[in-house]
């Protein structure tokens, strides 16, 4: 076993990989009471009572004056959508009100259609995706089958809000991601190429799941065969934009200096070709390889979390040492990928 020490990740570019500055609030110590304390406190609990009174009908009166207001706004966009675009305020599936860009002003994103069976977690609409706002009144989508999941629907990173909404297959879904600028509904870069999955690997953070057909190569040159295959992304801070971690190509000997072991040696199996070996920023090894069956080639991978020091699922499970099906690209989103540099055990510097 080489020395893991022996490889640096230089300069990854990984704001979703570095632990941001902790704030330690430390509970504040109320002072002794003292007679003149308590004499003070008797004296004024009278007024306090009359002001806590009154006070309480203000913050009521307010409350209700804020909530009319909403319902008012409310109102007025989903009526504007009607009136505008001739749509039946009945088919109205799901409407969702927000200041979604924070400037103050609120608009809406509706699914109008036929309500369908639930999907999974999901209710399923036969319709499209409109957008509201003071500035503007638009279809954003035309499709067959649209689903959401009122829980999950809204992700947010760093400040901005993306409405997401997913175009539903037989096998798979394609998530449709939409924030908000100036009023003005905005498609997402990484809008419509996978799966969108919230919640993985703490704040910030997503996966984009591919569905493919890529496991088989047969005699005429037809891939078939299908895949699913997570990408990775997340917020970076310092460009307050979306990033995806891409891959870094290295040979065995960096490999196997960052993760302790030689992959290829123990996991490739006798007689089968390494087609390509990576590293990605968020502490993730790749290896793809091929497997010859008679006039068929087939395509595996190898996941290997270098942190935790075992192989694991593109759900970051660990996991034993079958192979998972298919080829695991660089990048899912070329245009949104930032790659590590690393220096390999010779000094030798590896980046994409």
């Amino acid at each position: 076993m080489k020395n893991k020490k022996a490889v640096k990740l230089l300069g990854i570019v990984l704001a979703g990989v570095l632990m941001s500055g902790c704030t330690i609030n430390l509970p504040q110590t109320a002072p002794a009471e003292t007679a003149s304390t308590k004499e003070e406190v008797s004296a004024v609990a009278d007024s306090s009572e009359v002001k806590e009174e009154t006070s309480s009908v203000t913050e009521e009166t307010q409350i209700s004056s804020q909530g009319e207001t909403a319902q008012n706004v409310q109102a007025d966009l989903k009526a504007r959508l009607v009136e505008q675009q001739n749509v039946d305020e009945k088919a109205i599936v799901y409407f969702n009100q927000d200041d979604f860009d924070g400037d103050g002003k609120e608009e809406a994103f509706a699914l109008i259609g036929e309500e369908e069976d639930e999907y999974g977690e999901q209710t399923l609409v036969n319709g499209d995706v409109w957008f509201v706002s003071e500035s503007e009144c638009k279809r954003l989508t035309e499709t067959m089958a649209m689903g959401f999941n009122e829980s999950s629907n809204v992700m947010t990173m760093g400040t901005t809000n993306y409405v997401l909404f997913n175009e539903v297959f037989v096998t798979s879904l394609l998530t449709h991601a939409w924030s908000v600028e100036n009023g003005k509904a905005v498609e997402a870069p990484f809008s419509k190429v996978g799966s969108i999955l919230t919640g993985y690997d703490g704040e910030n953070r997503f996966r984009i799941v591919d569905s493919s057909y890529d496991c088989t190569l047969d005699d005429t040159g037809m891939m078939t065969g299908h895949t699913w295959k997570s990408y990775y992304f997340f917020y970076n801070p310092e460009t307050d934009e979306i990033n995806e971690y891409g891959g870094t190509d290295v040979d065995s000997d960096a490999a196997a200096a960052l993760c302790g072991i030689d992959i290829i040696d123990k996991y490739l199996p006798k007689g089968d070709q390494a087609d390509s070996l990576y590293i990605r920023g968020n502490g993730l090894l790749i290896l793809n390889y091929e497997h010859k069956n008679g006039e068929f080639t087939e395509f595996y991978h190898y996941i290997y979390d270098f942190d935790k020091g075992y192989l694991v699922d593109d759900a970051r499970e660990k996991t034993d040492e079958t192979p998972l099906q298919g080829v695991c690209r660089k990048a899912l989103c070329p245009e949104l990928a930032v790659y590590p540099q690393i220096e390999g055990p010779n000094g030798n510097v590896y980046d994409d």
